[in-house]
């Protein structure tokens, strides 16, 4: 009996050590590129030609950057996004410059994978639900546009 209880231990001991193993090698392999972004976080943080929301929203994904728990809100955070559906998503994009909205745009996807690439398993959930999310919304795109083609089809019957 406690052979099999020691057997189960040293498998959950390995299964650990190996998934700290991957996790630092992550981190390692990933910590140029999510410096990178945050020193671009920062830099665009204090620009003033930005408003006063964003600049404090990207310090603050800079500053929580090797923060334990930040994959995890953000694996939580793409859930939430991916529930809610696409019209109710909001957007505070107040600058005029639509070049500084795309370099913003594509800063937040950085900060965002660079948050989520500091744990193999986040990463995994997060794939997994933006996959799933993709493949629904896109379902539900399609079956609305073939629902308007019947209705258009057979006006007054649908």
């Amino acid at each position: 009996m406690t052979e099999a209880v020691l057997i189960k231990l040293g498998w959950v001991l390995a299964a650990v050590v190996a998934y700290g193993l991957l996790r630092w090698r992550l981190m390692d392999a990933t910590h140029g590129f999510r410096v990178r972004a945050g020193r671009d976080a920062d830099l665009w943080a204090s620009d003033l030609r930005l408003p006063e929301r964003e600049r404090r929203a990207l310090q603050g994904m800079a500053d929580r950057m090797y923060r334990w728990s930040t994959p995890w809100l953000v694996v939580m955070a793409t859930v939430v996004v991916m529930l809610k559906p696409s019209g109710r998503l909001s957007t505070f994009r107040q600058t005029s410059d639509p070049q500084i909205r795309n370099d913003i745009t594509r800063l937040n996807a950085r900060l965002v994978f660079a948050a989520v690439a500091t744990s193999p398993l986040a990463s995994l959930i997060a794939g997994i639900v933006l996959l799933a999310g993709l493949l629904v919304r896109n379902s539900v795109t399609a079956l609305g546009e073939r629902l308007a083609t019947v209705a258009e089809a057979f006006p007054g019957r649908v």
